[in-house]
Parts: C-alpha cells; sequence; structure tokens
C-alpha cells in the first residue's frame, strides 16, 4: 500500500475516525500515523508486510474494520478465521493484520506481552496481549480497565494536585522525559527505571471519536462503544482532560509555560498537531471523575513527590539527610556549637587579658 491520496483520507476518516461528523481541524498527525502502520513501502518498520496477502489495500482494511465493529463479542480466533479464510495465507500474516486493523482502530497495541520478556513491567504495568479464545471487548475492557468510584469514596479532584503534574514541571523541575506513544493503554504510565512518562498524544483521534459518539451517554458500556467503531466515551474524554487540564492546560497558561513546550513537541514532531486547538467536544457540568485513568495519576503523583535521587551523590545526600539520621545530625551540630561558642569565649578571654596587660604597662619611650 502506498501514500494516501486525498480520496482514501476522507473513506478512512469517515470509517475509521468520524462517522457522519465534522472533522477536527487537522488529521494530518493520524493519517502519518496509519501509513506508518500499513504504507510499509514508505515506513519500512510497519507492521504490515507489503504485499501482505491478507490486506492489500486500504480497502480491505476499511471493511476489516466494519466487521470488527460488527462482532465485537466474537473471540480473536473466530475474527481472524472470518476475516482471512483463505488457509494459504500464513497465521503468522493474518495476526499482522488483525492487530494493524486494532491498532488504528482503536490505538492498541494488541500484542505487546510477546513483544517483551516473561515479567517484563513498566513501573506497575505489565504488557497484555490479546488471547486466542478471549472476545474483543473483553480484551478492551482488560487492556483499559475501568474502576468505578463507590458512592461513599470522597470525590478527588485533580484541579489542585494536578498542578504538581504540568508537563513543564515534570520535564524541567523533576527531571522526567516524556515520551509520546500512540498506543492509549500506556498513557501516564510513569517508568521510574528511566524516569520516563508516556503521553497518548493523538487529540485528533479523540476528538474525533467524541464527536462520533457524541449522542451516546458519556458512561456508555464497552461493548456499545465498539460496535460504534469508538473506545467508551468517558475514557475519550478522560483522556482529552488529562492532556488539556492537567498536562497541557495551554487555555489557563498565565506563564506561557504548557505552551512553549506543546508548540516544541509539536515542532519535533513527536506531538499530535491538532494538540494546539483546546476543544473537549463534550460539555459536561459535573466535574469529570477519572475511573480509568485515576490510578495512574496517583501513581505519577506519588512518584513525583518522592522522586528517587538521579545519581549516586544525590543519593548519598539522601542517605545521610533522612529521618532516620536527623538526630544524629542534630546532635553533632549541638556539639559544634558548643565547641565553637567555647573557642570564641576562650579567644574573647584572651583577647581581654592582652588589651589589660597593654593598658597597665605602656610602651616606656626611650
Amino acid at each position: 500500500m502506498g501514500v494516501l491520496n486525498d480520496e482514501q483520507k476522507a473513506s478512512i476518516a469517515r470509517e475509521l475516525l468520524l462517522g457522519e461528523a465534522d472533522p477536527p481541524a487537522d488529521l494530518s498527525t493520524y493519517f502519518t500515523y496509519y501509513e506508518s502502520v500499513f504504507c510499509s513501502s514508505i515506513h519500512p518498520r510497519g507492521f504490515v508486510k507489503r504485499y501482505s496477502p491478507a490486506v492489500s489495500t486500504h480497502e480491505d482494511v476499511l471493511e476489516c474494520a466494519r466487521r470488527l465493529r460488527e462482532n465485537p463479542t466474537s473471540t480473536r480466533e473466530e475474527l481472524t478465521n472470518s476475516l482471512f479464510p483463505d488457509r494459504t495465507i500464513p497465521p503468522e500474516t493474518k495476526d499482522y493484520a488483525l492487530r494493524s486493523v486494532i491498532y488504528v482502530m482503536f490505538m492498541l497495541n494488541c500484542s505487546l506481552k510477546r513483544m517483551h520478556s516473561p515479567g517484563f513491567k513498566i513501573g506497575s504495568y505489565s504488557p497484555i496481549s490479546w488471547e486466542a479464545e478471549e472476545s474483543l471487548v473483553a480484551y478492551v475492557k482488560r487492556a483499559l480497565p475501568r474502576v468505578p468510584v463507590d458512592k461513599g469514596t470522597p470525590f478527588v479532584s485533580w484541579e489542585e494536585r494536578g498542578k504538581e503534574l504540568r508537563a513543564w514541571k515534570l520535564k524541567k523541575r523533576y527531571h522526567l522525559q516524556l515520551r509520546p506513544t500512540s498506543n492509549i493503554a500506556e498513557h501516564l504510565l510513569c517508568d521510574p527505571a528511566t524516569r520516563t512518562v508516556y503521553i497518548f498524544h493523538h487529540t485528533a483521534y479523540l476528538k474525533a471519536h467524541l464527536r462520533r459518539s457524541e449522542e451516546q451517554p458519556l458512561d456508555q458500556e464497552a461493548c456499545e462503544s465498539l460496535k460504534l467503531g469508538t473506545l467508551p466515551p468517558q475514557l475519550l474524554l478522560e483522556t482529552l482532560y488529562t492532556i488539556y487540564s492537567i498536562l497541557f492546560p495551554v487555555a489557563n497558561d498565565p506563564k506561557g509555560k504548557s505552551n512553549k513546550l506543546l508548540s516544541r513537541l509539536i515542532r519535533k514532531g513527536s506531538f499530535d498537531r491538532d494538540a494546539r486547538l483546546v476543544e473537549y467536544i463534550r460539555n459536561e457540568n459535573d466535574p469529570i471523575v477519572y475511573v480509568y485513568w485515576n490510578a495512574r495519576l496517583e501513581e505519577l503523583y506519588n512518584f513525583v513527590q518522592d522522586l528517587p535521587p538521579r545519581n549516586r551523590f544525590t543519593w548519598w545526600i539522601e542517605r545521610h539527610t533522612s529521618e532516620r539520621n536527623a538526630l544524629t545530625i542534630a546532635i553533632i551540630g549541638l556539639f559544634l556549637s558548643a565547641f565553637f561558642g567555647l573557642l570564641a569565649c576562650l579567644i574573647g578571654i584572651a583577647q581581654l587579658v592582652v588589651a589589660i596587660l597593654a593598658w597597665k604597662r605602656p610602651n616606656q619611650p626611650s
């Protein structure tokens, strides 16, 4: 598959992003991403091998997307056999094709677990894969778990605490790396080992899918959302809020620090160009309750509040100024203060004696 033309872009936007909704300002970053997945003649590291017999045209991709929307409760094995009935196609080629369609439809890498060694983790997150006997909706729920808030649980507002998670603070004050990701399941992940925070940056995709599901209830179940071709509206909206209200509050940025950092990331080509335009699409009267991203926000907040030392010298300083050594340091300080005080007193007495002797025995003229 080659470079997308305007007609193909319009078809892809209609089928995978917008439905009948109006397009957002800029979809160029999404189309670049789509080409990186399918157009291996342009991006040699794309998932789908060139001239793959499983999906050889963009229309094949869109047809797979339609079939996936119709059957979200089918297992991966059932969908693979249904979408690619040709027995001459190697199983790994079918797997590549299905994985890639899921990637551009729902921004999920459904084979992450296979790409890493057993026990691999990013912070507390363990990558997962879509199992053969697992339905699409079950996989999405497992990849993007929703944690309902109990009625008796106090409301947790990130309006104030979120100020500590501004992207410019994470980068300049806490010296963390900001890594854009196209896998929404990695959003807000914090890797303590590399001091890296992952940010899902495809704002145009989020806005397009929110427009597509604008008439649906915010708490729509995953199965109904997948039938519509979107992720749950609550997840999409939460993700936008974490970007525009916590990480990059560009609409409320008196010193311009968030705007400058976001513009720099966009210029480097690592962030969606659409991110400059702040839109939430859905106007919700009540404060947003994070049922998808609250745990990640908590983990990131706790991490920056108790950052591990960056090098051995900092580690030594922190180790020797920790609470367990506070009493020892205080006692040593007390003795040193007493010693230098006594020394100063003795010096003062000596100076007084010298002055008295000089007064009693002035020098006689010769």
